[in-house]
């Protein structure tokens, strides 16, 4: 396993203990149920140089958290509380691990997965690496 690979599955496990969050997938899948989902990917990389012959790898990951869409009447207050509680659960997690993230971002709006429209949260941790000590 990767650190990349640890870190999806450290975070699919966190995802899961998110009060209202019904199903978390251990990997992408083509169609989500018609609940509340949490789904963790990979999103990107980065490298930086090091001295030779090692590098050492950056990377993205992004967390969606939602549902299908339905009428926005409905739909946003039933999303509006993991605002919190995702990046509350997430914080957490990092702390209790060995990494450093560097940036934190989460946007609230509409997606398409499997030809299905979605509401809800997109959080992007970037430049996801583990803390080592010289």
């Amino acid at each position: 396993m990767t650190l990349q690979t640890d870190i999806i599955d450290t975070l699919n496990t966190k995802l899961r203990t998110v009060t209202g969050i019904s199903f978390v997938p251990d990997e992408p899948v083509d169609q989500i149920p018609q609940s509340i989902f949490g789904l963790v990917i990979p999103s990107g990389i980065n490298w930086k140089s090091a001295p030779a012959p090692s590098y050492r790898a950056y990377f993205d990951i992004t967390i969606y958290v939602g549902m299908v869409r339905g009428s926005l009447h409905n739909t946003i207050p039933i999303l509006l509380p993991f605002a919190e509680s995702v990046p509350t659960a997430i914080e957490e997690w990092i702390c209790a691990q060995e990494i450093n993230v560097e940036e934190k971002t989460g946007t609230f709006g509409g997606y398409d997965w499997g030809g299905v429209d979605y509401l809800g949260w997109i959080f992007q941790l970037n430049n996801v690496k583990e803390m080592v000590t010289p």
